[in-house]
């Protein structure tokens, strides 16, 4: 479990990996790793890239709420104060591939077109499907 002052931010993280269905966050150091896997992912960047077309920016909170109690493609339930880090993984790398910019604390907007987001997911989740013959 992540020291509590963490939990509600994604600045700790370092780098990230797809690791078998799940894409990784990892810390500095390697001290722990959060795993979402990469269906949840896709759901969230949904709820995500949905909210960023209706609005300018949006607050991690936000999109917790849009998912809260929502069965995502794992066939787990969304519950926000068990999968909250789910959503800080999503925001991170896109932070981090340069899709996503940080233009306050805590709120986030497009640092790019959101088609060329929309096609960089569908190429991690056709690499997926091909790699595990899944459907979503």
């Amino acid at each position: 479990m992540c020291p509590k002052r963490f939990r509600l931010s994604f600045s700790f993280y370092d780098n990230w990996e797809i690791s078998g269905k799940c894409i990784k966050a990892i810390t500095s150091g390697n001290r722990f790793a959060h795993y979402c896997p990469i269906t949840d992912f896709l759901d969230i960047n949904h709820v995500l890239l949905e909210k960023l077309k209706m609005q300018k920016s949006v607050k991690p909170m936000e999109i917790e709420n849009a998912l809260n109690n929502v069965t995502l493609s794992s066939g787990r339930m969304y519950r926000k104060r068990i999968h909250s880090y789910k959503v800080f993984v999503t925001l991170f790398v896109l932070v981090k591939e340069g899709f996503l910019r940080r233009i306050k604390r805590g709120e986030y907007a497009l640092a790019e077109n959101h088609n060329k987001l929309e096609k960089w997911l569908k190429t991690i989740f056709n690499e997926y499907k091909k790699r595990y013959n899944v459907g979503h």
